[in-house]
């Protein structure tokens, strides 16, 4: 986009809009170059006028920044933040709830909105700091439990700067996918249902999910699990089988504590991190003929 269509964007929308702007502090890994445009719509509104306005390019989103790797060096045309699409309503009714939430919201948010209030369905998402809009499309979950358990309806902008509502049977749901994945589509919001339960049974089943993420490292940069399980299988214990813990390239290191974890020792690259993966990948698929999935994703 010419420096010109840069001032226009700036004048067309309320959020904010910077050039050659850092992403690296955007993301959990702590690695990745600058975009060359950076935008925070702050409304759907804003949404729709940059889709209508960007016509050949390129546009990658960033929500939590915490399931994401960055490639190295200029990341060209736009990236989008949704940190202001954090909108937050609520409709209470019988042993239910309805809340209408902004992509940007935090899972914590919603997390914490449960406990506070004595409301189940989203306590597995405790620890995992992404948004709303992350785990629809990567249908984050925890030993069964995900957020599709949980949706409604899902509302999108889709590539001509249309705003859609999909209900959740529309939308086609599995094991840390949804066909959004596939589609040119911007969330922008979604209804979540959850169910009235008794405050303390609330905290104690978060509590047992905490319990379960205590084996993960803590202390350094990462992006969570790195795979997907296969059928059947743990891919940290296909990892571990295959000697990749401590394995390292540059400043990205497999955890000793799970390996299903890359660590940025402080200065990894994202290259390094890259590299890492596919040392892991080949060293599983010769020793076991497990093609492992990737559960991070990157532009």
């Amino acid at each position: 986009m010419t420096p010109c269509n840069v001032a226009l964007l700036k004048r067309s929308i309320a959020g904010p809009v910077r050039e050659h702007f850092p992403l690296s502090p955007l993301t959990t890994f702590g690695v990745g170059g600058s975009a060359d445009v950076c935008i925070w719509p702050a409304s759907t509104q804003d949404l729709v006028t940059l889709v209508k306005m960007k016509e050949d390019t390129s546009l990658n989103i960033i929500g939590g920044g915490s399931n994401l790797i960055i490639s190295d060096g200029d990341i060209k045309g736009f990236v989008l933040c949704t940190k202001y699409l954090s909108s937050f309503s609520l409709f209470r009714k019988n042993n239910e709830v309805d809340i209408e939430v902004g992509t940007g919201v935090s899972l914590g948010v919603l997390v914490s909105f449960g406990l506070r209030y004595g409301f189940s369905g989203m306590e597995f998402g405790i620890g995992i700091p992404g948004t709303v809009g992350g785990a629809i499309i990567g249908n984050a979950g925890v030993q069964g439990e995900t957020v599709s358990d949980v949706i409604q309806w899902v509302e999108v902008v889709d590539e001509s700067g249309e705003v859609l509502r999909f209900k959740k049977e529309e939308l086609p749901w599995g094991y840390r996918r949804s066909v959004l994945q596939e589609r040119n589509y911007i969330v922008t919001a979604c209804g979540l249902r959850l169910q009235a339960k008794d405050p303390y049974w609330v905290k104690e089943k978060a509590d047992n999910f905490l319990q379960k993420r205590k084996s993960q490292p803590r202390g350094f940069k990462s992006a969570g699990c790195i795979f997907k399980n296969p059928d059947g299988e743990s891919a940290g214990k296909l990892l571990d089988e295959c000697g990749c813990k401590g394995l390292r390239v540059g400043g990205a290191i497999v955890s000793e504590a799970h390996a299903n974890f890359i660590l940025n020792m402080g200065d990894a690259k994202a290259a390094d991190i890259w590299a890492l993966i596919e040392e892991c990948r080949r060293r599983v698929f010769e020793k076991t003929g497990y093609v492992l999935e990737l559960e991070v994703r990157g532009f």
